[in-house]
């Protein structure tokens, strides 16, 4: 799914992809690591971000000096993201691991992935009269917030309009994670 999508994705989607694995351990990160995420955050969004190369090597090394499984997994978390950001999305790129804990950040990417760049082997479209005032404030909300938890109400709301696809409404209403960048959230702005 990655060789796919990175054939046809912004560099946007792929920075993104790596803040939401970060969002993933939000809680759990210390200070060098939240400063890199917002200064990542700010360069996505086009504002200027100082020393973030800088800032990123520090992060990589906080958490290559962790000898604890749960840092591991945090390890195996921004390994899989930095392949992402990189464009190195070969398996090459990673080392193999195999063990519990790279499968479960491997997974717990992979569910983040989806939500993203939804399944880029069927493309979705949106008719126009679906995107109504109520949808784009609701998708600009969550966009903004990070909060995702109307999400159900964003696919009334587009089902109200016309909207009939069952990947955009099962989606909308399914579980997640939604994060920053999910694929109906930016379908509903207009963002690639």
């Amino acid at each position: 799914m990655l060789a796919h999508v990175e054939a046809h994705v912004e560099q946007r989607k792929p920075g993104l992809l790596v803040l939401a694995c970060f969002n993933l351990i939000w809680d759990e990160l210390p200070d060098v690591c939240r400063d890199w995420v917002i200064a990542f955050g700010n360069e996505i969004e086009g504002r200027v971000a100082d020393q973030i190369d800088d800032k990123w090597l520090d992060v990589l090394d906080y958490f290559r000096d962790q000898n604890t499984p749960d840092g591991e997994r945090r390890y195996a978390l921004l390994n899989l993201s930095t392949g992402c950001e990189m464009g190195c999305w070969s398996d090459d790129y990673y080392p193999d691991r195999g063990d519990t804990v790279w499968a479960q950040a491997e997974a717990e990417h992979a569910d983040v992935l989806r939500d993203i760049f939804g399944n880029p082997f069927r493309p979705v479209t949106l008719s126009p009269s679906s995107i109504t005032s109520i949808a784009v404030a609701l998708a600009a909300q969550m966009y903004e917030s990070r909060d995702f938890s109307a999400m159900p109400i964003l696919a009334d709301a587009l089902q109200d309009a016309g909207c009939d696809n069952d990947d955009i409404l099962n989606h909308c209403r399914g579980p997640g994670p939604h994060v920053r960048g999910c694929w109906v959230v930016d379908l509903v702005l207009g963002k690639q």
